[in-house]
């Protein structure tokens, strides 16, 4: 009987130990709470209250960015298209002007033909032989013909 008269005295003071354990850690949790170990439930709510804000708030920075990329490249298709059509216009100006350099070019090279065969021609019908044979020309070597109008 003795092992249970001492053994029902000790429950209580092992109910007391563990009693006072449990309001060890209840003011331990407390103390924690004041010092700013842990933060208290209003702290707690404000910073998940920032959270959600800053993922909405990364959410719309998203949305923005991705209209501002495809403003940019709409943009920038633009530009290139009036890049080209530039390009274009330019190419076939400088067509133009080269072919009308190149049809000026010509017209002189017909017009010297011309008139290099017409000076041949007139001092070959200009022209006598001497005694020796050789050619005398009567006509002065600056004497040029009259061009004739170019044909083209």
């Amino acid at each position: 009987m003795m092992e249970t008269a001492g053994t029902s005295s000790i429950i209580p003071i092992i109910a007391t130990v563990i009693g006072s354990h449990g309001l060890l850690a209840v003011v331990l949790v407390g103390i924690a709470l004041r010092l700013g170990g842990l933060p208290t439930r209003k702290e707690y709510n404000d910073l998940r209250g920032d959270v959600s804000d800053n993922k909405q708030e990364i959410v719309s920075t998203k949305a923005e960015l991705k209209q501002e990329i495809a403003d940019t490249k709409a943009e920038l298709r633009q530009e290139i298209v009036a890049a080209k059509a530039e390009l274009r216009q330019e190419i076939a100006n400088t067509k133009m002007e080269l072919e009308a350099k190149i049809d000026a070019a010509k017209s002189e090279v017909l017009q010297e033909i011309r008139r290099s065969h017409q000076q041949l021609i007139l001092a070959l019908v200009n022209h006598t032989h001497n005694a020796n044979g050789q050619a005398v020309f009567t006509l002065p070597p600056e004497t040029e013909p009259v061009p004739a109008p170019a044909d083209d």
